[in-house]
């Protein structure tokens, strides 16, 4: 409350002080005035006892809504209570407090900065919860321990790898997407693998359509077979299939489109034959089809690019060398007659050409027959032979390779004396013209040779006569050199053995004979 001074002007009854009758605050106790104004003055008259004094001049602490008192008397101005009062300035990262109240006139202080993530507080709400922030450090070292663990493990296994394939050299694989890198320890080489049920030479062998290898028929002291086996690259072993209709050695085998395998001809031990069988890779069984319009051995059977089957020459009766030819037609099952050579041959060599031509070249006969140097073209398109050629050295049970850039690779056979000849030809389709390459290393007859997938050629054994002195040597032949090198040495020495490229690009080397006998056992390069 207040006392009237003069008009325009009061006095504050807590403390004496004189200040403007439009304030509401005395501005030096802070006691609250009325909004009225004071009389003019008058001679004093009885004072009015004193309002009493709060008991204390602070503001009360705010902690929920303002005080505002008792209702004013009226005239009188009511009691407010005072400002509240914010607390302490909040420490830094809290709540801030905004402390007391600010002077009339000045602005407000509100203390430090608030700490990151804090949010002041107001009565009556509440901020919706604030997500706790990831600490994404322990992910990142965690995937990063795991990535090297990894590591680490990997290397250890290459190494644990590459050390027992050194320490196993009699391991070798089969045709999974791995296969190829396992061989390479071992590039060069011949690691024996799984062994035939029954020793065998003259026989033939054929990748089926699922990689496997039929070996079919063959002889064992002189006397034809009608057992077959099948050898699984994936288990490295022989397995029984079949057997043939008929016992034969000396026979063809060639892998129709359908998967089937056709045998034709050979000899039963006793008679040249004209009957041919297919085999079923599914069923392992063999079958009759039609046979030969003649008998043949030591002929020749080359898939054309039409599906159908082209023989051509062989003896019919061990003596006797033909020129004839024969179709075999799958869809019918059916043999008929083509175009004749213009020389007799038997033991002579049939390649198909990228064109799809077939380029016979060489061969001979029994009992000293003169050997051959003239080569012929077969065209599947006009079903006749025309002359080519010739070839440097006449030749039979030579070896044929087409390469990779469609030239014919010729290698060794036997000459007129029946020993084993060292040279080696190359046949150019372009210019129709044979010229020397070469020569081998070692003179060999009866023996194999395969295509390798980087294009080189690998030169198995043979023998230097029919007689004997087998060999276990081998060489790879470079086209981009023109030169033949040794290569690793079978553990075995073998004539007459079959090499046939597995679908992982190494080579199965399997039976055959030596100046001992037969063989059964089986080795890839």
């Amino acid at each position: 409350m207040t006392e009237s001074l003069s008009r325009g002007m009061v006095v504050c009854a807590s403390c004496g002080a004189a200040f403007p009758a439009d304030a509401r605050f005395c501005p030096v106790c802070g006691q609250p005035v009325g909004p009225t104004e004071a009389p003019s003055w008058t001679p004093p008259a009885a004072p009015s006892p004193p309002l009493p004094a709060l008991e204390s001049s602070q503001p009360p602490a705010y902690g929920g809504p303002a005080d505002y008192g008792e209702p004013a008397a009226h005239g009188e101005p009511p009691t407010y209570g005072g400002p509240a009062d914010y607390g302490e300035p909040a420490a830094y990262g809290e709540s801030a407090a905004y402390g007391q109240p600010p002077a009339f006139g000045q602005q407000p202080s509100y203390g430090p900065p608030q700490g990151y993530g804090a949010l002041p507080t107001y009565p009556g709400y509440d901020y919706p919860p604030i997500p706790a922030r990831r600490n994404n450090l322990p992910i990142i070292v965690g995937v990063g321990t795991v990535a090297l663990i990894v590591v680490i493990a990997a290397g250890a296994l290459i190494v644990a790898s590459s050390r027992g394939h050194a320490a196993s050299p009699g391991s070798s694989s089969g045709p999974t997407a791995t296969a190829p890198a396992a061989l390479h320890a071992y590039a060069g080489t011949f690691i024996p693998t799984g062994s035939l049920a029954t020793p065998r030479n003259d026989q033939t062998a054929t990748v089926l359509a699922d990689g496997r290898v039929l070996i079919a028929g063959g002889y064992e002291g002189h006397s034809a077979m009608a057992s077959c086996e099948v050898y699984d690259p994936s288990t490295k072993t022989f397995s029984p299939t079949g057997p043939l209709t008929v016992a034969r050695s000396g026979q063809t085998a060639t892998l129709l489109d359908d998967g089937r395998v056709l045998i034709a001809g050979g000899w039963d031990g006793i008679n040249h034959l004209s009957t041919a069988e297919l085999y079923d890779p599914t069923s392992g069984t063999f079958s009759p089809t039609g046979s030969m319009l003649s008998p043949r051995t030591a002929h020749t059977a080359t898939h054309l690019k039409d599906g159908r089957v082209l023989m051509v020459g062989g003896s019919d009766d061990g003596s006797t060398r033909l020129t004839s030819a024969d179709l075999y037609d799958p869809k019918t099952g059916t043999f008929s007659a083509t175009g004749s050579m213009s020389d007799t041959r038997s033991d002579h060599s049939a390649t198909l050409l990228s064109d799809g031509r077939v380029l016979i070249a060489g061969g001979g006969g029994y009992q000293g027959s003169p050997r051959r140097a003239t080569a012929e073209i077969y065209d599947p398109s006009t079903g006749t032979f025309s002359s080519t050629g010739p070839m440097a050295t006449a030749r039979e049970n030579q070896t044929a390779t087409l390469l990779q850039d469609g030239r014919v690779l010729m290698t060794g056979g036997d000459d007129d004396s029946g020993s084993a000849l060292s040279s080696a030809e190359i046949y150019d389709p372009a210019s129709g013209t044979f010229s020397s390459t070469g020569p081998l290393g070692t003179s060999r007859a009866y023996h194999a040779a395969a295509l390798l997938t980087d294009g080189r050629v690998l030169i198995t054994g043979g023998a230097e006569s029919y007689e004997g002195n087998t060999r276990a040597s081998a060489e790879l032949y470079d086209p981009g050199t023109g030169t033949f090198s040794p290569t690793g040495s079978m553990t075995v020495a073998r004539s007459y053995q079959t090499a046939t490229v597995l679908s992982d690009g190494s080579v199965l080397i399997v039976a055959g004979r030596n100046d001992s006998g037969e063989l059964s056992s089986a080795e890839v390069y």
